[in-house]
């Protein structure tokens, strides 16, 4: 037999008998693929899996904060932030879902630029047990805290997922709950620190106009127990 075809035959069996992909590789690869795209501009980015916290660190005490039942579970007993560490973001949508105590005080921050000083270098969207009330302010749940009070209060009562939708996009700043829009400001008109723009006071050593960078997003612990679940992010610019 010619040595050429001997040697083709050889070639041939060896890589028959390769050894195959080992189970899940193709499709290890394919995940991997996605979560590569998962950070460009309108993909939805699930920051909290309902399983595990990876990612997520606290300022203060991290065993306040756990899984239960597919939702994020701050117990109240730690003081300071959650928050989503591996990435910051700008401009985006923000959707989740939280459920509150009896008089119980949370709240979403965001542009979080220190999460050891969330008031001062962030934005926060009050979570607050406001059901029922009428009269609201810049404390109750929707306000951007200490900025702007909301317009409506569609939330419901304690023990009861209520639906929130934050939109952060240059200094437009919205916020919906329950489907309902409560809040939607402009931040350009916020051009004097410490004050807001009726005159009224705030207690922020920046002027809001300024808030626009990119930063964390985290969840606080303010004493009280607090949950949240589905939480993702979509990137707008």
């Amino acid at each position: 037999m010619d040595y050429r075809l001997i040697l083709i035959l050889s070639l041939f069996l060896s890589a028959c008998s390769s050894a195959p992909l080992e189970p899940g590789e193709d499709t290890q690869q394919a995940t991997e693929a996605s979560l590569d795209t998962a950070t460009d501009e309108g993909e939805w980015i699930q920051i909290f899996d309902g399983a595990i916290l990876d990612g997520w660190v606290a300022t203060a005490k991290m065993d306040a904060f756990s899984v239960q039942d597919g939702a994020l579970y701050c117990d109240g007993s730690g003081g300071g932030i959650l928050y989503y560490e591996p990435q910051q973001f700008q401009d985006f949508v923000l959707e989740t879902e939280v459920k509150v105590t009896e008089g119980a005080n949370s709240g979403i921050f965001f542009r979080m630029s220190d999460p050891s000083d969330p008031v001062q270098t962030g934005i926060e969207i009050q979570v607050l047990d406001s059901y029922g009330k009428e009269e609201l302010s810049t404390h109750d749940f929707g306000a951007v805290y200490d900025i702007s009070a909301p317009t409506a209060n569609p939330s419901l009562p304690p023990g009861e997922w209520n639906q929130v939708r934050l939109t952060a996009e240059e200094t437009r700043i919205t916020v919906e709950i329950n489907g309902q829009v409560v809040n939607d400001i402009d931040l350009s008109e916020w051009t004097e620190a410490g004050r807001n723009p009726d005159g009224t006071p705030n207690k922020f050593n920046t002027a809001y106009r300024e808030m626009t960078q990119s930063g964390y997003i985290g969840f606080q612990d303010h004493g009280n127990p607090v949950w949240y679940r589905n939480v993702r992010v979509k990137l707008l610019q």
